[in-house]
C-alpha cells in the first residue's frame, strides 16, 4: 500500500474520472483484506503504469478493477506487454474479466480499447448494462475455463455488491441485454 501510495497514486486519480475512483482506504481495506493486489508494470527501472486484480472467490476469475498506464508512456506497447505477462504468469488458469465502456463509433477511445483487450484474446460477452448512466460491456479471457454469460453477470455483480454495497448496486445497475 505504501508503495500505491508513493508511486501509483497520483497518476491513478489522474488517469480515471473522479466518480469512477476508489477512496485510498477502500483500496487498502481491499488489499489488507486479501481480495485486491497492485501490480507495478516496471520498465527499464521505472513504473510505467498499473494494474490493480480483484478476486472475491477462489472460483471466479480475477477481476480488472483499474489498468492503467502513465500518459507519458502510453504508446509503447507497454500495456500489452504487461497484460501478456499476467496472462501467463499470474493468472494462467483463472480466467480475467473486466468490462469497458460500450463500444461508440462517437468516442474513438473506446473502439481502441475493446480492439485493445480483443488483440489479447479477450471474448465479449453479449450483454451490456447501465451503472451509474455509463453503458458497460463485459469481457472474458478464460483460455483453461470456459465462463457463461450468466457466470459473468454472477462474477460482476458480485463484485460491484462487495465493493458497493448491495442497496447501492440495486440503485444504480440496469441490465439491457
Amino acid at each position: 500500500m505504501e508503495e500505491f501510495k508513493k508511486n501509483i497514486y497520483k497518476e491513478y486519480i489522474k488517469l480515471f474520472p473522479y466518480d469512477e475512483l476508489n477512496e485510498l482506504d477502500e483500496i487498502e481495506e481491499a488489499i489488507n483484506e486479501g481480495r485486491e493486489v497492485i501490480y507495478e508494470i516496471i520498465v527499464d527501472n521505472r513504473i510505467v503504469g498499473f494494474i490493480m486484480l480483484e478476486r472475491i472467490r477462489k472460483d471466479f476469475p480475477y477481476y480488472v478493477d483499474y489498468f492503467g498506464i502513465f500518459k507519458k508512456y502510453q504508446g509503447k506497447h507497454y500495456g500489452t506487454m504487461a497484460f501478456n505477462y499476467l496472462i501467463n504468469n499470474v493468472v494462467v488458469n483463472d480466467g480475467i474479466c473486466l468490462e469497458i465502456e460500450k463500444e461508440d463509433k462517437r468516442f474513438p477511445h473506446t473502439l481502441k480499447r475493446a480492439k485493445f483487450y480483443r488483440d489479447l484474446g479477450f471474448k465479449r460477452i453479449n450483454s451490456e448494462y447501465l451503472y451509474y448512466n455509463v453503458r458497460y460491456t463485459p469481457y472474458v479471457y478464460d483460455k483453461h475455463r470456459k465462463y457463461t454469460k450468466s457466470d459473468i453477470y454472477k462474477i460482476l455483480t458480485s463484485y460491484y455488491k462487495k465493493n458497493f454495497g448491495i442497496k447501492e448496486f440495486h440503485d444504480n445497475f440496469v441490465l439491457i441485454k
